[in-house]
């Protein structure tokens, strides 16, 4: 996935008992349950002063899971080599249930290409 603006980062195979729409940018978390979150983004610039931001978003009420829960990706090297950075959240679900995503926003000018072996969700439910 190629990310230039601000954007819902399309997730890849699904395992589990997670449901999710059909574009795989939204996913449901039942209610009454507490679930541990932990996204890994990986991917490369298209030059060397990009960065990205990442947040979980709750879908249901318009507003990012915590007030800062972000991660950056900076790039300070070369074109084209591969940045990690990784979002972790507890997320107790008290309606009956929760549509997530995870949003990117990216700098200006900038492309952000998501490798998909290295980009995954992992939900845990505790």
């Amino acid at each position: 996935q190629a990310i230039t603006t601000a954007a819902k980062v399309i997730l890849g195979e699904v395992r589990g008992d997670v449901t999710f729409n059909d574009d795989r940018t939204i996913f449901t978390l039942k209610g009454g349950k507490t679930y541990r979150l932990t996204f890994c983004a990986a991917g490369t610039f298209n030059n060397a002063t990009g960065s990205a931001t990442f947040s979980f978003f709750n879908n249901d009420i318009g507003s990012n899971v915590g007030s800062t829960r972000s991660t950056l990706l900076p790039v300070s090297n070369a074109t084209n080599q591969v940045h990690t950075g990784v979002l972790d959240f507890i997320f107790p679900i008290t309606n009956t249930q929760t549509n997530l995503s995870i949003n990117c926003g990216v700098t200006t000018g900038s492309t952000l290409t998501l490798k998909n072996l290295q980009t995954y969700l992992i939900i845990q439910e505790l």
